[in-house]
């Protein structure tokens, strides 16, 4: 079949290669906790950006991936996909499983915590307009399918996600509450939360106003010195890749 690896490929040593390797779409998205993570612990690390498809194929006959699926992180024998899992994988290379959890009730606390901030994550893009890179031709259907619904309907769908995303706002913030990170000590899920507020400031930077604590542990992530020196840096990309509209 076209496009299968043959038998010799599959049986072939993976590429190796001097750092791990974080392919990704580009633009500031869902990797971004990912590098957040790679750049507290001061991984050296390569970003390389996934624009050209045919490089793309490729490369992942070269890597060999289980799964297909962007992010995905290379370390030369090891190929993982998924954000959540990646995150793990890197905090067990640097031998840092403690921010995974110091023992089994706060790991589990952590995946429900993480599962809050995913979930609002996914509430707020329902509220994105128009990405600003070239979109696949299912999603462009998709939008124009949206953009033919009734206005009023629209407008009726995007409150009901105001209204979602300000409950779970509201959970993550009583959580939180005065607390310094989400769990004792920092752990993989203060980063996603971390994202999910610069996201968040990209639809109502007044939100900001509304959660105190909020910005209280965003100044206090903003402080850590391998991510201060990471925001200084060209490795840095500064804007989204999509455009939140709340008007």
């Amino acid at each position: 079949m076209e496009g299968s690896l043959t038998i010799s490929q599959i049986l072939q040593p993976r590429i190796p290669i001097r750092k791990p390797i974080l392919f990704h779409h580009g633009s500031r998205g869902s990797a971004e906790p990912i590098r957040l993570l790679l750049e507290y612990l001061r991984f050296d690390y390569a970003s390389t950006k996934i624009a050209d498809n045919s490089y793309w194929e490729i490369k992942k006959r070269e890597i060999q991936p289980a799964f297909d699926s962007l992010p995905m992180y290379y370390n030369g024998s090891e190929c993982i996909s998924e954000i959540e899992a990646i995150m793990f994988h890197i905090c067990y290379e640097a031998n840092r499983q403690d921010l995974l959890g110091r023992d089994t009730s706060e790991i589990v606390l952590l995946r429900a915590i993480g599962g809050v901030i995913h979930d609002a994550r996914e509430v707020a893009l329902r509220l994105i307009d128009q990405p600003r890179s070239p979109l696949p031709q299912k999603t462009q259907k998709a939008l124009k399918i949206q953009s033919e619904q009734p206005k009023k309907k629209q407008k009726e769908q995007k409150e009901r996600s105001r209204l979602e995303l300000v409950s779970k706002l509201d959970q993550l913030s009583l959580f939180l509450g005065e607390k310094t990170f989400l769990a004792e000590e920092i752990s993989y899920c203060d980063f996603f939360l971390y994202e999910l507020i610069q996201l968040l400031n990209t639809i109502d930077t007044n939100f900001i106003t509304i959660y105190p604590n909020f910005q209280t542990f965003v100044n206090l992530i903003d402080s850590i010195p391998s991510i201060a020196d990471y925001h200084s840096s060209g490795r840095f990309c500064e804007s989204f890749q999509h455009q939140i509209l709340m008007n």
